[in-house]
């Protein structure tokens, strides 16, 4: 059984591709496989903005829940979370387009950890679905990107999206602000 250089040694594999592109050596090149890791690579991107948001939403929902433990190390993970979440949707704007389907699915690793985290019992947060969520008193926004909440439901009357921004959640009276 032959083995390309791509599987014997990717480090080699790629350092060689990289010369071949700039020597503009296109016959030369493993096209499968670059094809393979330069679809990848945009992967990459959609999993780093799902865990973020993973990350941010179990914040949010223990930021809820437990209002009791809420700090400063809740509020700056919120507030790295988003930041650099928006950081990646503007170096990657087409990641936009799938959104609302990265954060469902993100959504639903957040409610494991929030349960994990808090101890509560699987009622008492919300169901998979960010929609259902009943948020009434929000705290009002200048700006898209100021991170304190807007008036209105989450999902129900805005776009998805607003989690990352903080436009619709309500979490309570004090609402982590970006730095």
């Amino acid at each position: 059984m032959t083995t390309t250089p791509y599987e014997q040694d990717y480090h080699a594999w790629a350092q060689e591709t990289a010369h071949l592109i700039r020597q503009r050596r296109f016959l030369e090149i493993d096209i499968e496989h670059l094809a393979e890791e330069i679809e990848d690579i945009g992967a990459s991107r959609e999993r780093e903005i799902e865990s973020r948001l993973g990350v941010l939403l179990a914040h949010l929902l223990e930021w809820r829940y437990q209002p009791e433990r809420r700090g400063a190390s809740w509020e700056a993970t919120i507030k790295e979370q988003r930041q650099r979440i928006v950081r990646l949707l503007r170096k990657n704007p087409s990641l936009t387009a799938k959104l609302e389907e990265i954060i469902q699915d993100a959504y639903s690793d957040a409610r494991l950890i929030a349960r994990r985290e808090t101890g509560l019992p699987e009622e008492t947060v919300p169901p998979d679905n960010p929609d259902a969520w009943e948020l009434r008193k929000c705290p009002s926004t200048t700006s898209p990107l100021s991170q304190r909440g807007a008036r209105g439901d989450f999902g129900r009357h805005r776009s998805q999206r607003e989690i990352i921004d903080g436009r619709s959640l309500t979490i309570g009276d004090h609402w982590p602000e970006a730095a």
